[in-house]
This record gives C-alpha cells, sequence and structure tokens, in this order.
C-alpha cells in the first residue's frame, strides 16, 4: 500500500515556504524513499507561489479555465 501525504494550508500561514522548501529537497526525499512529484508545478510562473505548488493538479481536476494552456488531464499520470 502507498502513503500519500497531502499538504493543504490556508493563505498566509507558511505555505509557500513549506512548498520551497519541499520542492527544494526533493532529491533528497527520492534518496530517501520519498516521492515529491513536479506534475502540475509552473516553474516559470510569474508569482513566486506558482513556482513551488501543485495548483495546476487541483486546477485540472476543478475544471477551471486556464490563461496559459497548460492543462491537460495527462499532467495526472
Amino acid at each position: 500500500m502507498t502513503t500519500i501525504y497531502l499538504h493543504i494550508g490556508m493563505p498566509k500561514t507558511g505555505t509557500t515556504c513549506l512548498q520551497k522548501a519541499l520542492f527544494n529537497n526533493r532529491y533528497k526525499f527520492l534518496e530517501n524513499g520519498y516521492l515529491y512529484p513536479i506534475s502540475g508545478i509552473k516553474h516559470n510562473a510569474k508569482e513566486i507561489v506558482n513556482r513551488y505548488c501543485h495548483n495546476t493538479l487541483a486546477h485540472c481536476l476543478m475544471g477551471l479555465e486556464d490563461k496559459d494552456n497548460t492543462l491537460s488531464m495527462s499532467i495526472w499520470e
């Protein structure tokens, strides 16, 4: 059985800081048997909050419009 850890946070509670730390240490996690996926992260986003979070995954599931035309269910693959 696979365990998935899901981080959900309200704005202004340190979520961006946590997401950035997780993203920047994803290779260390992998060395220890944890996968930190990069699917759904917009690495070239203008807003820093969008460079480290997986909002695109949630937006895809909710059927929200995509300004950058990058959403598709294939990001879940």
